[in-house]
């Protein structure tokens, strides 16, 4: 009788490891065109509905590099701003920045879309990258 208790106990902690490991995969409800495996750490309040990964021009460094465009929805009841970041663990290099950029207050009310286009100092497209966007506070 205890060792039937014990298989069931287990089989149970088993279930629950598999199922709270499914649930967090995250899919965007988006677009995603952009060559690379993605890592997504995607806050709840949050969707995102575009990501693009080009090599640009970009006048700053006068060379063509990596630029990620992204957008991000907020699926949340209340005003939001994001931090959004693109780090690419292999080369050791990150980029990003807040959506939304500016504004009095700087928020995106709910429902509403920001889209922000973020070079990174690479010259072509990494195998990796993770994209994180989390809340930040708007006070």
């Amino acid at each position: 009788m205890r060792k039937r208790y014990f298989l069931l106990i287990i089989f149970l902690i088993i279930l629950g490891l598999g199922l709270g490991c499914a649930g967090m995969m995250y899919k965007p409800s988006g677009p995603v065109a952009c060559n690379t495996k993605i890592k997504w750490d995607v806050a709840k309040e949050a969707d995102i509905t575009l990501l693009k990964c080009d090599i640009k021009k970009y006048v700053g460094w006068k060379k063509s590099v990596l630029h990620f465009e992204v957008g991000v929805k907020n699926k949340s009841d209340q005003p939001q701003r994001f931090r959004v970041q693109f780090i690419l663990p292999e080369e050791g290099v990150a980029g990003g920045g807040l959506l939304p950029p500016s504004g009095k207050p700087p928020v995106l009310a709910p429902g509403k879309e920001a889209k922000g286009i973020y070079p990174v100092n690479l010259e072509r497209v990494p195998k990796k990258v993770t994209v994180v966007v989390k809340t930040i506070s708007i006070e």
